[in-house]
């Protein structure tokens, strides 16, 4: 997971499906703050990311 305030003003990516032997992530979901996140699987699981961990009017 990746939160970036420099990204487009403020993104949160999360890289799933890990191919270690290619070094790659096989499926990336990637929002705005104000949207957020929700994780689809792992041990983390429903686990939602968003402004109350982005911070309310972080965006720039």
């Amino acid at each position: 997971m990746l939160i970036d305030d420099f990204d487009e003003g403020g993104t949160i990516t999360v890289l799933t499906s890990p191919d270690p032997e290619a070094a790659v992530y096989a499926d990336e979901v990637r929002a705005a703050y104000t949207a957020g996140v929700t994780l689809s699987d792992g041990p983390a699981k429903g686990f939602a990311i968003g402004e109350d961990v982005t911070g309310p009017g972080r965006a720039r």
